[in-house]
């Protein structure tokens, strides 16, 4: 019969082999798009590049995830979290720093929900639904503002990808809903196999999904306005692609903006790479040249694009280390 530890050194040889397999991939996105695009003449046209436009598009990646921040303040509100902005604002930047920093894009999401589980009188799981209705809620947009674009630009690919992902996401949902409804009335915890199989977290996770959304069902006001949020913050950041664009010297409409935002992020929620790397890189790249943007020109927007969001993540990181009174923790 086996141990214990020797099922979990069977689980966890695969989940190592899975990981060096997502750094392989990452380093040959990054050494292809370097080998395509040679970064000196990304960093030669960066230089020459409209400072006043870098800098509105810095302003507009802050004001991009200050919106983002907000839809999640939003969604707090029903569980009776009630503290305010500014420190769901430093709540958010932490989630950055660690998506940013740590190999996966949910390890924000678990650190803001360990900080607000601590300080007030809510259940874990509780908090664990306003951020995954927080995700949902930015998918949804994401959806609709893709579709939205897709009638008024000319670039390639775009509407094939957003139906592809359409479909996808509706057998996923339809799938949740089913699980959640077998789920009810049967214990919460798991038969022992089934918690570390591989299949039984993915099930698992999804069942948690969806009593996340069925839980804030009866707030559809807040539900509606997470939307509309998620939808500012969605022509916010496709407004930074284009004040990148402007300050190269090229005029991508706001709507090609969005969609190369809209295509950014359904690609990167696909965990091939180490947090995106290499393919948000490569997706922008592919988009903005089929724009008309210059190959060295796109490499370098898509290269400030990922050093913006960095600084993000490492402010951050920087109000984890202010004093205990004015850290973002309870």
């Amino acid at each position: 019969m086996r141990t214990n530890s020797q099922a979990d050194k069977e689980i966890a040889r695969p989940c190592w082999l899975l990981r060096l397999l997502q750094v392989a991939v990452t380093i040959g996105l990054i050494a292809y798009i370097l080998y395509k695009v040679p970064l000196g003449d990304a960093w030669a046209i960066t230089l020459e590049a409209e400072p006043r436009h870098l800098g509105l598009g810095l302003l507009s990646v802050l004001g991009a995830y200050l919106t983002f921040i907000f839809r999640w303040h939003v969604l707090l509100r029903p569980i009776g979290v009630t503290h305010s902005f500014l420190h769901t604002l430093g709540l958010g930047l932490i989630g950055i720093f660690y998506n940013s920093f740590m190999p996966s894009t949910l390890g924000g999401d678990a650190a803001k929900s360990y900080l607000v589980a601590r300080g007030h009188e809510v259940r874990a799981p509780q908090v664990v639904a306003s951020v995954v209705t927080d995700r949902v809620l930015g998918l949804v947009a994401l959806l609709i503002m893709g579709f939205a674009v897709t009638f008024v630009i000319s670039l390639p690919g775009i509407r094939k990808l957003l139906l592809a992902f359409v479909g996808v996401a509706l057998v996923f949902f339809l799938l949740v809903i089913l699980m959640a409804r077998a789920a009810r009335g049967k214990p919460g915890d798991h038969e022992e196999d089934s918690r570390r199989h591989w299949l039984g977290t993915v099930i698992e996770k999804a069942t948690e999904t969806a009593q996340a959304l069925i839980h804030y069902r009866k707030y559809k006001l807040h539900l509606a306005a997470g939307i509309i949020i998620s939808c500012v913050g969605i022509l916010l950041a496709g407004l930074t692609f284009k004040l990148w664009c402007l300050a190269f010297g090229f005029d991508l409409s706001l709507a090609e903006g969005v969609a190369v935002t809209v295509a950014m992020s359904v690609v990167t929620m696909l965990p091939i790479t180490v947090n995106g790397l290499g393919l948000a890189e490569g997706t922008n790249i592919v988009l903005l040249v089929a724009a008309g943007v210059g190959q060295p020109a796109a490499l370098g927007i898509a290269v400030l694009q990922r050093v913006a969001v960095t600084l993000l993540g490492l402010l951050g990181g920087g109000l984890q280390l202010l004093p205990k009174p004015y850290r973002p923790t309870f």
